[in-house]
């Protein structure tokens, strides 16, 4: 064994002996093997996923999770968490069943090592959930997927590296050059459907504006290498209610120099529009926000722009004037669009994404009442505004802007 690699082992070593909800003692002598069983796994020449950069680099990360998630009572099983780490990118080729080959390679070592039949399927069913787009339905299976892409919520300088490793690891893996650009759309596809699913496990993953930490430093990271590829400074466009009806895909957006970020609460309606709006802006984020408008991810003085889409009359507590002028920079613009049927101005009602379901038309007084109430929520924020009304699309847009 190389030097480099038992440095790596013995890096394991330590992490696992601080790993909280561990049964102690340990037979180290296997728990070793272990380790070194998942480390033959790794191409070492691979520039990101090699068991001495992603997989030792994450075991502090899964440290700190898993010991969180324990010291708030979640029940997790953290033995066979730790296991999965070590196997769930072993041997990694770039191939759609990847997770699964892992999960098997995972299953040989450890039955070869003498670990219960129960431990060993644990462990095989944990990895795949690293897989984008599987669904995560225990607490293991969250944490991991939560340790796979915490750097991506990290800090810029290391996120920056693992991004251009992961580059120059997909030219070698597709066996062709890719354009910095184009890797970055397909990045930003790929990240959208991992966001796209809640892995907040404990209070600690929320920041002192209560919206997900880790959300908000990924938005920040990736619309920062997204201005450096990019050579130019995008407009940083976030929109609240983006399953709804995305204003991205009726506002000829794709022509604009523009970083998209939706937020939605309908994971369903969320992939439908996810999926719809690559085609009009490539560097286009979606994911679940439990926490809706109140709570924005986003740095403050990030946005120059901030939609909200069909929330004020479905959800009108989801709206703070405080958050939207938080995360605007000065002179960035907010827009309110509420949809209603063209005929009549009855409001869509139940699905969003269902334009024949019609409310009560309304009447022009209780229009004016509305208007009322979302001027009132605005006012005192130092925002200007102007409301027009579009009768012949349906729409109402409020627009008022950061002094």
């Amino acid at each position: 064994m190389r030097i480099s690699d038992r440095i790596h082992v013995k890096r394991a070593e330590l992490a696992l002996a601080r790993m909280p909800g561990i049964r102690k003692p340990l037979d180290l002598r296997k728990e070793r093997r272990v380790m070194e069983a998942a480390r033959e796994g790794y191409d070492p020449e691979l520039p990101y996923h090699n068991f001495g950069g992603h997989i030792v680099s994450s075991m502090g990360i899964a440290v700190s999770l898993i010991g969180g998630a324990v010291s708030c009572g979640v029940k997790i099983d953290s033995h066979a968490a730790w296991h999965a780490l070590l196997f769930h990118d072993a041997l990694l080729r770039g191939n759609p069943d990847d997770e699964l080959r892992a999960a098997e390679y995972a299953r040989d070592c450890l039955e070869h090592f003498g670990y219960p039949e129960e431990h060993v399927e644990k462990v095989a069913g944990i990895i795949p959930a690293t897989k984008i787009g599987k669904k995560v339905d225990t607490p293991e299976k969250m944490v991991l997927r939560a340790i796979d892409v915490a750097n991506i919520g990290g800090p810029y300088g290391p996120f920056e590296r693992n991004f251009f490793a992961l580059h120059e690891e997909a030219q070698e893996f597709r066996g062709r050059r890719i354009p910095l650009e184009e890797f970055l759309g397909q990045a930003c596809r790929i990240l959208s459907r991992a966001l796209s699913i809640n892995i907040h496990l404990t209070p600690a993953f929320y920041n002192q504006w209560g919206s997900s930490a880790f959300h908000t430093n990924a938005f920040s990271n990736i619309y920062r290498i997204s201005c450096r590829i990019q050579e130019r400074r995008l407009r940083f466009v976030g929109e609240v209610g983006c399953g709804a009806n995305p204003t991205i895909l009726r506002s000829g957006a794709g022509d604009e120099p523009l970083f998209y970020v939706g937020i939605d609460p309908n994971e369903g309606a969320l992939m439908d529009a996810l999926f719809l709006s690559y085609s009009r802006a490539p560097m286009h984020l979606s994911f679940f926000a439990p926490a809706y408008g109140n709570a924005l991810p986003f740095n403050s003085n990030a946005l120059h722009e901030l939609r909200f889409v069909n929330t004020m009359l479905h959800h009108p507590d989801s709206f703070s004037s405080k958050e939207v002028a938080r995360v605007l920079k000065r002179g960035g613009i907010a827009t309110i669009a509420e949809t209603y049927t063209p005929l009549g101005y009855g409001f869509y009602d139940g699905s969003y994404l269902d334009g024949n379901q019609r409310g009560k038309p309304i009447e022009e007084r209780e229009l004016e009442i509305i208007l009322r109430d979302v001027r009132s929520k605005i006012g005192p924020f130092g925002f200007s505004e102007g409301p027009r009304f579009m009768a012949e699309r349906g729409d109402l847009f409020l627009c008022f802007f950061k002094t």
